[in-house]
């Protein structure tokens, strides 16, 4: 939420072309990296969240990269 100018948005990652649908936990967190974010000029801080995949997040959650393969395959 932007306090200031009273506005929120929606800051979950959305389905890319040609993955199969994200599997939510009903909780899932999204957790404040301890490093600022990898973007020239920023102040902010990462932002992770997860499904089958994690996500990270280096401009306040307006945009999402997948950072992981699918972590449910048990695939060793």
């Amino acid at each position: 939420i932007d306090m200031k100018r009273g506005l929120s948005f929606d800051i979950q990652p959305q389905l890319q072309k040609g993955d199969s649908a994200y599997r939510w936990n009903w909780n899932t967190p999204i957790v404040i990296g301890t490093r600022k974010a990898q973007k020239p000029g920023s102040k902010s801080y990462n932002l992770y969240t997860g499904s089958q995949y994690l996500f990270r997040s280096i401009d306040e959650g307006k945009n999402w990269e997948r950072i992981s393969p699918d972590l449910t395959t048990n695939n060793k």
